[in-house]
């Protein structure tokens, strides 16, 4: 198992350039000393190798030359031969000659022979050197015999100074150091250049690497030049920044424009989400809201934050919450779709809802939540409420039309009669009887009359109508009777309304009709406004008659236009009046309208309101004017 070896911390704080120069700088002061030490050694070693065979070769040669002087006994010669050789040689310390006995024939000693130099270095076969140590110095002691054939004349003994291999030793150890400090001068020398160009390209990319985190993604880690220089990995690696950071920055643009549609696409959604009128809402599969539209959070009158993350139990009753949660795991439960119609009471208001729910899928198929819409119909309802209750009236209108045809040929034969007889008739008491018949019979005209008038059996004619003078001409022939009463009629008209096309004398049965059934409510003391103004765009005149009376119960506003609905006592109404008015409006292509209690502003300004007064009453009557006006 190899272990690693701990780094210092303070390596792990130095910069890049200082450890590949620390590292570089060792490595060559490692290898120059150990490369120094190592030729130093061999050098040391072949000097000295070459100063043993100096010596063993001037011992040699000295030995051939003293061989013939050794035979005639010359000591003159043998002295002069090794002094030659001590003179001519400075590191030569010491030479002598022995003969075969080891006597001492001549010798350079000058303060006299050193006898225990006879004792050591007795082998002289090899003529291998032996190291002396004296006190002044280390000589090599070579030892040669002198032979002449077979015979051993003698040995002849060199001393050799070991003190100058010793300086040639150190000065070419020095020269190696010197050479060796050269050497890792100049590599350190060059370690830092390659280390400034190494950390340089380095630090350049760092800092492009720094600026594409900040943003800048135009920031570049290569320059020009770099690529006929350093065509390295490093010079790949920039490169590859470079090109990392252009792909980037494109993709960023994409992600950019495609963040600017998303948040346009959102900002239309939700335009789309907030203007449309119907409830729109998601919930998860756990029935929590994800999503709640405009018009559904203004309904309920709660910011969207109540809605999201809530379930129908935080917001809804608890019925109407029970019936949804229902619904809703049913649908998650089914996948199927649920469309149904539904009715709320808030107070004296009535809203009908088209609520649709389906199934929200995810990519995988799975059912992910619950999407609602309710669509507020309570117009589409009135309107159906209406077209229901106007096919009602024309059924009961030609209902009553023949049924009034039919009655009416039998009824004018007993008035007839019965008007006959009470002119012949002198019995006061049967007088008295076929006079209620006469009458009685009038009353059943008269209603036979309204029924006819109710079915539109009578034709209209089309002209001109001014609808100022209308009013007024009506007003003026109820006015004295209504004043009877106390009931004051209140004329407000503008004058400047254009004409109407349509039947003068139907709009003022209208007219009348109404104001009687105003008269009717206020019984005694009271006032009955009537308004004439354009209405919206200038498209219509819009006719209102408002009361002072004791007003409409709400049960009985939606049935005041049926035929025959009537709250006035029996003998004072037959029901027809309001349905014969709603025919005839409609017949004028216009529209009619009850409001109990009555707004105020359909009402005088000034109107000091009595204890009998009741709420009111208000019809509201709007009619298309020509558009050649």
């Amino acid at each position: 198992m190899i272990e690693r070896v701990p780094i210092p911390k303070i390596l792990h704080r130095l910069r890049l350039r200082t450890k590949i120069t620390l590292g570089v700088t060792f490595m060559l002061v490692f290898c120059g000393i150990g490369i120094g030490l190592i030729l130093s050694n061999m050098s040391s070693s072949a000097l000295i190798e070459e100063g043993k065979k100096r010596g063993m070769a001037l011992t040699s040669g000295l030995a051939l030359r003293l061989a013939e002087p050794i035979l005639a006994m010359d000591f003159l010669q043998m002295k002069n031969f090794i002094d030659n050789v001590h003179s001519q040689y400075d590191d030569v310390i010491y030479v002598f000659l022995t003969d075969a006995s080891g006597n001492i024939l001549a010798h350079t000693f000058n303060g006299g022979f050193p006898t225990d130099l006879l004792g050591v270095n007795l082998d002289s076969r090899g003529a291998q050197p032996l190291l002396l140590a004296t006190e002044e110095r280390l000589i090599y002691d070579f030892n040669a015999r002198v032979v002449l054939g077979d015979s051993n004349l003698g040995s002849v003994r060199l001393g050799l100074s070991r003190s100058d291999i010793d300086i040639q030793i150190r000065s070419q150890r020095l020269t190696s150091l010197v050479a060796t400090l050269g050497v890792v001068g100049l590599g350190v020398v060059l370690a830092l250049w390659f280390a400034r160009t190494v950390t340089s390209r380095l630090i350049r990319l760092r800092e492009s690497v720094e600026e594409i985190v900040r943003g800048n993604l135009d920031a570049h880690a290569t320059l020009a030049g770099d690529k006929n220089f350093f065509d390295d990995e490093l010079q790949d690696l920039a490169e590859a920044f470079d090109t990392m950071a252009m792909t980037v920055k494109n993709h960023i643009g994409e992600l950019i424009e495609r963040e600017k549609t998303i948040v346009r696409q959102q900002g239309l959604l939700k335009t789309i989400m907030s203007v449309t009128p119907d409830f729109i809402t998601l919930q998860d599969r756990n029935l929590v809201y994800t999503f709640a539209g405009k018009a559904f959070c203004d309904d309920l009158d709660l910011p969207e934050a109540a809605v999201v993350g809530k379930t129908d139990y935080h917001i809804f009753p608890e019925q109407i919450a029970a019936i949804n949660t229902e619904e809703g795991r049913e649908i998650l439960a089914s996948g199927r779709t649920l469309a149904k119609e539904i009715c709320l009471r808030r107070s004296d208001e009535k809203r009908w809802f088209h609520v649709i729910k389906i199934p929200v899928y995810d990519q995988d198929g799975s059912i992910i939540g619950v999407l609602s819409t309710a669509r507020d119909i309570s117009m589409l309802k009135k309107i159906q409420e209406q077209l229901v209750q106007s096919q009602k009236m024309e059924d009961l209108g030609r209902l009553a039309g023949g049924v009034a045809h039919e009655i009416n040929t039998p009824l004018g034969i007993i008035l007839g009669y019965s008007q006959i007889l009470v002119e012949d008739i002198k019995d006061k008491e049967l007088l008295e009887g076929m006079k209620i018949i006469e009458k009685q019979s009038q009353v059943c005209r008269k209603i036979v009359a309204d029924l006819l008038g109710f079915a539109r059996k009578s034709r209209s004619v089309s002209e001109a109508v001014d609808i100022v003078e209308s009013i007024r001409t009506v007003a003026n022939l109820v006015e004295h009777t209504f004043a009877m009463n106390d009931i004051q009629v209140v004329i407000d008209t503008d004058n400047t309304l254009p004409p109407l096309t349509g039947d003068d004398e139907k709009l003022k049965q209208v007219w009348l009709n109404l104001l009687n059934n105003a008269a009717d409510a206020i019984d005694a003391g009271g006032i009955i406004t009537v308004r004439a103004r354009l209405g919206a765009e200038g498209k219509t005149i819009v006719v209102c008659v408002a009361d002072t009376g004791k007003g409409v119960e709400n049960a009985h506003i939606t049935k005041v236009f049926d035929p025959f609905f009537t709250t006035k006592e029996v003998g004072k109404g037959t029901g027809l009046g309001l349905s014969v008015s709603f025919g005839i409006i409609k017949e004028h292509g216009g529209t009619i309208a009850v409001f109990s209690p009555c707004p105020a502003e359909y009402q005088p300004a000034d109107f000091s309101r009595l204890e009998h007064c009741g709420p009111g009453t208000v019809f509201i009557v709007e009619l298309p004017v020509p558009l050649f006006n």
